[in-house]
């Protein structure tokens, strides 16, 4: 990834209602051409050239020029810690987005339209994804969560054709509705047991998702929640629930099995309209019975163990890191997720796969050495060299109190060890062997 170069290019004056009627607010351009964004020296937010955009006319969003842009936690000084509402909208040429860990404010359609953008990562201190704030993103097929997110928006991810999987971390609390509606490929759903909301629409035409665990925070299962998911087979209802609304599984023709608690109380008349193969498994006497029964649906009465059931997940805070299968103690500083990069000690995890270690205070340079393979690495630098070839990293290595972090994926398999990662548990397995 490019980083922008620093620099201011041109300043003007615009009124600011929050700072008052009649008080003057700076934007200034940080970085060149296409890459360049601009920035309020009053409150720290950001939002895109348009002096530089190409898209102001709405060509094609294929055969343009893409570009990556990373910004800083500070420019000139001022902290940077929300994107503008509207701030890229529909910004086609932008690829990716490296978000500093100060941002804590996505504005409302903040990214809508951009088509091109493949990846993005959430800052920690983001509590809300809001409303549309990546709606219509056609190329975006990874989203990760930071773990301070607590809302979903409405249209969050509304039509993002390319996204695949979602995982949310334990803390967040809701998802409104339509949020991942019209995800066509999104096949794999992991909600957290935090969650207590999921409104309306939230995952209509997901056509590919296969199997869901509603959490048993959840109260309700709200109108059109997974109509027109044609994929679904398997739905397990975990403790709380009270309804089960109106078309809530429309048209979901594979769905085969749904677990349904004693809790639930109401069931809507076409809830189920279109699911000719499902089978409710509840308790005699339940509502779920009863309707079943009025709507010629198959009863089990049976424990809710099948072998593609979904447990509820609970997601841990912190991320262990494993030595063929060996926990590794990194003391007082823990891995944790650097733009979407998980980051380790450096002097550890060298150590621990075999290698000597010299650091340059002077550079903030760390070389590290095994037979045959020398591996360099500089603090804030996305490149590092193996052997004098260079490589582009996902993330530069950084100091936290005093460590210097390395991405622990790179330097595990520049050595040849194999790197998996559970998000389940947010455990980092590396093999040797």
């Amino acid at each position: 990834m490019k980083k922008l170069t620093t620099g201011v290019l041109a300043g003007i004056m615009i009124f600011s209602a929050v700072h008052g009627i009649g008080a003057a607010e700076d934007w200034l351009t940080y970085g060149t051409g296409d890459e360049a964004i601009r920035y309020s020296t009053y409150t720290g937010s950001i939002k895109r050239n348009l002096n530089n955009s190409s898209t102001v006319d709405n060509p094609p969003a294929v055969n343009i020029k893409t570009v990556s842009i990373e910004v800083p936690t500070q420019i000139n000084g001022t902290e940077i810690v929300a994107v503008e509402k509207n701030g890229f909208f529909d910004f086609d040429e932008l690829k990716s987005m490296e978000l500093p860990n100060t941002l804590a404010t996505l504005g409302e359609m903040a990214f809508y339209g951009a088509d091109n953008l493949e990846k993005i990562v959430i800052p920690d201190k983001v509590e809300t994804v809001s409303k549309a704030c990546f709606r219509s993103c056609d190329s975006l097929s990874k989203v990760v969560f930071g773990k301070g997110v607590k809302t979903i928006g409405q249209q969050a991810f509304y039509s993002d054709r390319a996204l695949e999987s979602v995982s949310l971390n334990e803390g967040c609390e809701s998802i409104e509705g339509s949020a991942f509606e019209l995800c066509t490929k999104l096949k794999s759903v992991t909600l957290p047991s935090s969650l207590n909301s999921i409104g309306d629409s939230v995952f209509k035409s997901c056509s590919s998702l296969e199997k869901i665990t509603v959490p048993s925070g959840v109260a309700e299962i709200a109108s059109n929640t997974f109509s027109g998911c044609s994929s679904l087979k398997v739905v397990q209802i975990n403790g709380n629930i009270t309804s089960i609304g109106k078309n809530a599984f429309k048209d979901c023709g594979e769905l085969t099995d749904i677990y349904i608690p004693e809790s639930c109380k109401l069931i809507e008349d076409n809830a189920f309209d279109g699911c000719k193969k499902v089978r409710f498994h509840c308790d005699k006497g339940s509502v779920a019975e009863t309707y079943a029964k009025e709507n010629n649906i198959t009863v089990v009465y049976d424990e809710p163990v099948i072998p593609e059931r979904v447990e509820e997940t609970v997601v841990p805070d912190t991320i262990t890191v494993t030595l063929d299968g060996r926990e590794l103690d990194f003391g007082n500083v823990e891995p944790q997720i650097i733009n979407g990069s998980t980051m380790v000690p450096m002097r550890v995890i060298f150590e621990e796969l075999g290698c000597n270690v010299n650091w340059d205070s002077d550079t903030k340079t760390v070389t590290a050495s095994k037979g045959v393979t020398d591996i360099i690495l500089t603090v804030g630098k996305k490149s590092a060299r193996i052997n004098k070839a260079e490589q582009m990293l996902d993330a530069a290595p950084c100091i936290v109190n005093g460590n210097t972090l390395v991405p622990v994926r790179f330097v595990s398999e520049a050595l040849g060890v194999k790197v998996m990662w559970d998000q389940s548990t947010r455990t980092v397995s590396l093999q040797s062997e």
